[in-house]
């Protein structure tokens, strides 16, 4: 589940939520139903750290100037897929009922899997080449290149099973119900600008004495501070924006890239430990469970523990000088 979502996520963003939620939902277990949806969301969320599909990039990107998506893909592409293989590895450890059998595994057999990876892979190295080429910000590249692939994924729809068929006009159907989602979104833009304009940034490195933190500490403080804040219900954006704003990378002492890693990795688990985040409230809506009971009872061990992760793998790319 948590793979399946982080790698239809990263190129359907909430399309993969709501085509993967059904096997949430029937599930009849109490304890099987957290799992399945902590593997949901964090699988998504993960995704954040690297798709260019996702507003992260955007915001992140913007928050450290002078960098591309380019420079950053690949190290956060390894961020993600660490985060969700820390999750899959947790969850038969902590998550699963003592004396349990293991689960019986079966081969998938779909079709149409040909198709969509080569669709996917299609649209990623459109992307790429578009950005690299004519040196473009990501939201423009995506508006250029995601209509005619989203053109091509609905005939290839008309071509399968009459469910397959049906899926676009249910996901086109459920727009209207994320107007909150998109609210919130504009809200905490707003809310961040407003904040950040307020701070200065020497003052606010030398009220916390930034200067004599090690290294490592940097990292690890960032990560959980965005993690700690997103439970708060502060949004990622506003988080982002303030940190950028308040303790840009030079006056932080992190190199950009490095701060970059550690707010990309730490921006979708700070979504899944926050009760009032779009793909919380989305997850929640889709399976009938609580947005505050996935937050705060069934993902922070998992929100937590990805944290660590991603500021040790930064602060590991940081001393070890790869990718800068």
């Amino acid at each position: 589940m948590a793979y399946a979502a982080h790698g239809l996520g990263a190129f359907l963003s909430l399309a993969a939520l709501t085509l993967l939620s059904d096997m949430v939902s029937r599930a009849q277990d109490r304890r099987l139903k957290d799992r399945l949806a902590v593997a949901l969301m964090i699988g998504f969320t993960a995704a954040s750290a690297w798709s260019p599909f996702y507003v992260s990039v955007a915001v992140v990107l913007a928050a450290c100037p002078g960098m591309k998506w380019t420079d950053i893909a690949a190290p956060d592409l390894f961020l993600g897929f660490a985060v969700v293989g820390l999750t899959a590895a947790m969850d038969p450890l902590i998550a699963r009922r003592p004396g349990s059998p293991p689960p019986v595994r079966r081969p998938a057999e779909n079709p149409y899997w040909g198709r969509l990876i080569v669709l996917l892979a299609s649209l990623m190295a459109a992307v790429i080449t578009v950005e690299t080429v004519f040196h473009l910000s990501i939201p423009v590249v995506l508006a250029l290149v995601s209509p005619p692939f989203a053109v091509v994924w609905l005939l290839i729809g008309r071509g399968g099973p009459a469910d397959a068929r049906r899926q676009p006009r249910r996901v086109v159907q459920a727009q209207p119900g994320l107007r909150g989602e998109a609210l919130v979104f504009v809200s905490a833009k707003l809310f961040g600008t407003r904040i950040s304009a307020a701070l200065d940034p020497a003052g606010v490195a030398g009220v916390l004495h930034i200067a004599l933190w090690p290294d490592w500490l940097k990292s690890l403080a960032l990560a959980l501070f965005i993690i700690a804040a997103g439970a708060a219900g502060l949004h990622p954006v506003v988080l982002v924006i303030i940190i950028g704003t308040a303790l840009p990378p030079d006056v932080f002492g992190m190199p950009p890239l490095i701060m970059a890693l550690v707010m990309l990795g730490t921006w979708g688990l700070s979504t899944t430990s926050s009760p009032f985040s779009g793909t919380t409230l989305v997850v929640g809506r889709l399976t009938g469970e609580s947005s505050f009971r996935l937050a705060w009872t069934s993902a922070p061990l998992y929100t937590v523990s990805g944290a660590v992760l991603v500021a040790l793998i930064a602060w590991a790319v940081w001393r070890t000088g790869w990718f800068l």
